[in-house]
């Protein structure tokens, strides 16, 4: 389970463009939702790296933007969510052939284990609502940006991570 020089690099460096893009280039609509395309990058990680270090990868970056951008408390719960989160895309991602179905697998399971189960559940726990009143604008959100997301993790899983597996050997 060790890592090279450069496979920790190359890591290191996707961590930090995980953390950008969720925190500095996310659309924030409200205290409930964020619109991000971090996921993208959890997708080339999951390709990359043993199921194990994208697990690690997520709860890192999580950490990393929570300490470093906080935009409200630290609550552990959502490092747990990132880390299922990495999980998801580990299991569908790692040595597996590129599949639209795998994306859209990915990304359903991630909608309703991360987003609507388990975050909107450490939502309802921090704001003090209930569950149903929190999950519902979040699932909306969800279903209007799932094929958005589908087809941006799947162009990228299609056509960049082979240009990327050419140019840097990992």
């Amino acid at each position: 389970m060790k890592l090279t020089t450069k496979q920790l690099t190359i890591l290191s460096l996707l961590i930090a463009i995980h953390v950008v893009l969720s925190r500095h280039l996310a659309i924030h609509i409200g205290d409930l939702i964020r619109i991000s395309f971090a996921s993208v990058v959890t997708g080339i990680i999951a390709v990359y790296f043993k199921p194990a270090w994208t697990i690690l990868a997520c709860g890192i970056s999580d950490l990393l933007a929570a300490l470093l951008f906080p935009t409200g408390p630290f609550f552990p719960g959502f490092t747990l969510s990132a880390m299922v989160g990495g999980s998801i895309y580990a299991a569908l991602l790692y040595r597996k052939p590129f599949s639209w179905y795998r994306v859209i697998a990915i990304k359903a399971l991630s909608l309703i284990i991360v987003t609507a189960g388990l975050n909107s559940y450490w939502l309802s726990l921090l704001i003090g609502k209930s569950f149903i009143v929190i999950a519902t604008p979040r699932i909306a959100e969800e279903l209007l940006m799932f094929p958005i997301e589908v087809i941006l993790l799947g162009l990228t899983l299609k056509y960049l991570v082979p240009q990327l597996k050419k140019q840097i050997v990992i």
